[in-house]
């Protein structure tokens, strides 16, 4: 717990404010948001920022954050809405690879994004669509980077478009930032199809 409170680097709270999350010496990410001028890391509040001392910088927060104890499967399962994920993870046999060390970035069709396809691929096709949606590395909304990205699916890429919102090829990502013990889920309005 201690170790997930520490951010390596001396990050003042300008660079904070422009972030979304940052990779703790714990190993996991923090989540940060700043709005109406307040400053909020995994749900606490920064009460007073820039402390500075002989080997870095202290931001105070007004309760103790905890890292994530569940991986992105479990997480996934436990958010809801993700019941065709869970079993199309299992059947094409990849829930314990996204139960591994990672980081992963998942970008998570939900249940509705499932029904709008006309038929869910089915053995290889589909371990290929789901190997789709997962990228290398823990990356937050805020660090993304508008372009092509590499998945999980081998010689594949992801288009990212940041000119609206956040787009990943055609799907809007509706919610951003989800922390997992093993890296961060993206939730998108559609599934997405390698072509």
């Amino acid at each position: 717990i201690l170790t997930y409170h520490v951010v390596p680097g001396n990050v003042s709270s300008g660079q904070v404010v422009k972030m979304t999350s940052a990779k703790t010496v714990q190993g996991g990410s923090v989540k940060i948001s700043a709005k109406d001028g307040a400053v909020m890391i995994d749900g606490a509040k920064v009460v007073k920022a820039d402390v500075a001392a002989s080997n870095g910088v202290i931001h105070v927060i007004d309760s103790v954050i905890v890292p994530p104890t569940d991986d992105v499967v479990a997480t996934a399962i436990a958010a809801g809405g993700f019941g065709q994920l869970a079993g199309a993870l299992t059947s094409a046999n990849l829930v314990s690879a996204l139960q591994g060390k990672g980081p992963f970035t998942v970008f998570a069709p939900t249940d509705a994004a499932f029904a709008k396809l006309s038929a869910v691929p089915s053995g290889d096709a589909l371990k290929d669509v789901l190997l789709y949606h997962v990228v290398e590395g823990a990356i937050g909304s805020g660090n993304l980077k508008a372009g092509s990205v590499p998945t999980l699916l081998s010689s594949k890429n992801l288009l990212i478009d940041l000119s609206s919102g956040v787009k990943v090829n055609s799907s809007n990502v509706t919610t951003a930032n989800i922390l997992t013990k093993n890296g961060i889920i993206h939730v998108v309005d559609s599934v997405l199809v390698p072509n």
